[in-house]
């Protein structure tokens, strides 16, 4: 990010001296707070994007593990209670 930033202040620096430009510094000033800025939101984006990925992550692992869960729970449910079969005809 910073090389683009540097390249992109070099141009902007040369194409204000070829064109004459008597602000120059307050221009690459300009420049410069405002890629300071696009690189602070970069960054700000970044650790965001990282945070919603260890909460993605997390909420997999959670999904995982009740779904793991409920398949037991249903294997103990089956245990406990007869077959409708059985059921069935035990009661006729």
């Amino acid at each position: 990010m910073r090389r683009v930033a540097m390249a992109v202040l070099g141009v902007t620096a040369v194409a204000l001296l070829l064109s004459g430009c008597g602000d120059f510094r307050e221009r690459a000033q300009e420049v410069e707070d405002r890629l300071a800025t696009a690189e602070r939101s970069a960054e700000t984006a970044s650790s965001a994007a990282a945070q919603n990925t260890s909460r993605l992550i997390a909420l997999e692992e959670r999904i995982d593990a009740l779904e793991a869960e409920i398949v037991e729970l249903r294997g103990r449910i089956s245990e406990a209670l007869p077959p409708l079969t059985e059921a069935r005809s035990g009661g006729s």
